[in-house]
């Protein structure tokens, strides 16, 4: 599964060809001008599609209909990584505090590290071999995520 910044990134490319190469196909096939096959980009992709002109080529009308397809849906990827990134964060967000509340909730007869410093990371590396309990207070979230990283029970601002 891709993580939502690459669906971002793929929607992005994705949407920004289908809408190059059909701004460029208005141009080319219906003899638009380049503000003119702008327009029409937009207007469809958009869907708001302010009128319908059935006078136009067949070509035209393949090309509006691929746009359609392809752009909507492009689009669409697009908005369901941003949504996806939104929420999952959140989700990690809450769910990552709730544990950490658990987890400070059930010490007891457990030492309390205050930063996570050179001397702070060797004494935790040592506790956590003798299986101590403990817990890391710091400031610095960079520090405090290292400590995570390393399964070790740490909170900070």
């Amino acid at each position: 599964m891709r993580t939502p910044l690459q669906r971002i990134r793929i929607g992005a490319i994705s949407l920004a060809t289908v809408l190059g190469l059909s701004v460029i196909g208005y141009r080319l096939i219906g003899d638009y001008s380049w503000l003119e096959a702008t327009w029409m980009v937009v207007v469809t992709i958009s869907t708001v599609g302010y009128s319908e002109n059935t006078d136009s080529s067949a070509a035209i009308q393949v090309l509006t209909i691929l746009l359609i397809l392809l752009g909507v849906t492009a689009a669409a990827y697009t908005c369901g990584g941003f949504i996806q990134m939104l929420l999952e964060g959140e989700v990690e967000r809450v769910m990552g505090r709730r544990k950490m509340t658990r987890e400070l909730s059930q010490l007891s007869q457990h030492v309390i590290i205050c930063r996570f410093s050179r001397l702070g990371q060797d004494l935790a590396i040592e506790l956590q071999h003798t299986e101590v309990p403990f817990v890391i207070v710091g400031l610095d979230l960079a520090k405090v995520s290292l400590a995570r990283e390393r399964d070790m029970l740490a909170t900070g601002r």
